[in-house]
């Protein structure tokens, strides 16, 4: 039984002196990571990037010093830490002041600073922007993204003390490179910072890839007179002249800025009171870049048409006018003049146009001097087309016939019959 008791408390002893000092090294509690927290005086607020770079440079020295250690020591000598972290911080954060350091001690320590800035801030950044190997009007064509650039580089830096850009210059310029590459595809830059109260930035763009050589307009209408065509292109072509020389992938990003000008250059031309683009622009992007528009009437219609018959007993030369208002979605009422060339003479009349889909249109016209009524059907697909007319009321010998082709925009040719009749009719709108 002694025996017995004896070995136990061997036992006992054995496991007291081996166990304890595990047991006591698994209560030991050490810091595994930390976390900073920064607070700054209303209105200093730093760009995330510049408080990213603080916080980085104050873990560099709060791991050092923390992780690893025993939090019941750094419990006991947290007055000491804090006031050693006070003095390394303040060393190392180069125009500012650490006021204030405390932590919450625990396997994940959390480290809270409050900062000011003990220098001049900066009040203000001026752009001094410089072109390399492209032409002074391409400006206006990235003013905006200049703009974005400039404002983006005042929130970052305004605020900032002076001296604090000896380390801060060095997340500024990446910064802005990368800024760049995201504002501006398709250029390269040079950055270089002159530090003062109010910072200067030389920015040197330079392009690079392929840039855009020849910007070809194709504008398509079915009612717009060739004449206000014309005027329009020549307006439209003199905008878009500043993209010329830009880099292809800064188009490619901004390719709504091409439809945006040509919208801004009709409203500024006081021509969006009456066109307007019917369908989506076809924009393609290249060295020679093409743009294809479809304009047309809003509500108001002009037509002056210039017509030429040839054939036996074929009506004489005429040149018709058309003032129309839309009346209703598919509807529009035509005042016309048909002048006959060789007699100087008029017919007027009244006209109302509905459009029944698939091509298909109808018509009712009214003849002032001949007092009679007129009524016709149209159906146009692509280049072809027929157009039947019958005076009303009228002998159904008295229709007519035409069987019409569109070889361009402006451009109809029609083989006509009518009474007995074949002639070949040139219509050219004007």
């Amino acid at each position: 039984m002694n025996k017995r008791k004896g070995c136990l408390w061997l036992v006992i002893v054995f496991l007291i002196t081996t166990i304890s000092p595990l047991a006591y090294a698994k209560d030991i509690q050490l810091v595994n990571s930390v976390v900073v927290y920064l607070e700054f005086p209303s209105g200093n607020e730093l760009h995330p990037k510049i408080a990213k770079r603080i916080k980085e440079s104050i873990l560099k020295v709060a791991n050092k010093v923390l992780v690893g250690q025993e939090i019941i020591v750094i419990k006991k000598t947290r007055d000491e830490i804090c006031q050693i972290m006070k003095t390394v911080f303040n060393r190392v954060l180069k125009g500012y002041r650490v006021i204030d350091v405390s932590l919450i001690v625990g396997e994940k320590t959390i480290i809270f600073l409050k900062l000011e800035p003990t220098s001049i801030l900066v009040e203000k950044v001026n752009l001094n922007l410089k072109l390399r190997g492209i032409n002074d009007r391409i400006v206006r064509a990235v003013d905006r993204e200049i703009a974005a650039i400039v404002q983006d580089v005042e929130n970052f830096m305004v605020g900032l003390p002076i001296e604090s850009l000896v380390w801060a210059s060095d997340v500024i310029e990446p910064l802005l490179h990368r800024l760049i590459q995201w504002q501006l595809p398709g250029f390269e830059s040079t950055v270089k910072l002159d530090i003062g109260s109010e910072i200067k930035v030389d920015l040197t763009l330079i392009p690079k890839g392929q840039l855009v050589n020849d910007i070809q307009l194709d504008l398509k209408t079915d009612s717009l007179p060739q004449l206000l065509v014309i005027l329009l292109e020549e307006s439209i072509e003199e905008k878009l002249a500043v993209f010329e020389g830009i880099p292809v992938e800064f188009l490619e990003k901004y390719r709504d800025r091409l439809i945006q000008a040509i919208e801004d250059e009709i409203d500024k031309r006081g021509w969006s009171k009456f066109i307007y683009l019917n369908s989506k622009p076809e924009v393609r992007i290249g060295s020679t870049t093409h743009l294809t528009l479809n304009v047309d009437w809003i509500d108001y219609q002009i037509d002056f048409i210039g017509e030429l018959n040839i054939g036996i007993n074929a009506p004489e030369p005429a040149l018709h006018l058309s003032l129309g208002k839309k009346v209703g979605p598919d509807t529009m009422l035509k005042l016309r003049d048909q002048i006959i060339l060789n007699k100087l003479s008029g017919i007027f009349s009244v006209r109302l146009e509905h459009y029944l889909g698939a091509g298909l249109s109808t018509a009712i016209e009214y003849r002032i001097q001949e007092s009679r009524w007129n009524a016709a059907l149209d159906w146009r697909k692509d280049n072809f087309g027929f157009t039947f007319s019958q005076n009303l009321p009228g002998e159904i010998k008295s229709f007519r016939l035409a069987c019409n082709f569109y070889p361009g925009p402006y451009t109809r040719t029609s083989l006509v019959y009518q009474n007995n009749h074949l002639w070949l009719s040139l219509q050219q709108r004007l």
